[in-house]
């Protein structure tokens, strides 16, 4: 939620319910295959990073931390 509220005005968060049928078609769009997924997308819809499963399992790093990571990322145009 920190997140959400440091950065609302600069990134759309977008949060998906994978049990329902109209999410179907962006599941198999973006091929998620794991939950949680997220994905990092610029604002010409080019996804420029994803994350499945907890980040700070995959990383050793706190979430919030990789999360804000690929936040700056997008908002730097890397």
């Amino acid at each position: 939620m920190a997140l959400y509220e440091k950065y609302q005005d600069q990134v759309e968060f977008i949060v998906v319910d994978v049990d329902t049928a109209q999410s179907r078609n962006l599941i198999q769009q973006y091929s998620v295959q794991y939950i949680p997924a997220m994905f990092f997308i610029d604002s010409q819809g080019k996804v420029k990073n994803n994350l499945a499963g907890d980040p700070k399992y995959e990383t050793g790093r706190p979430a919030e931390e990789v999360l804000e990571e690929n936040i700056q990322a997008i908002l730097n145009g890397l």
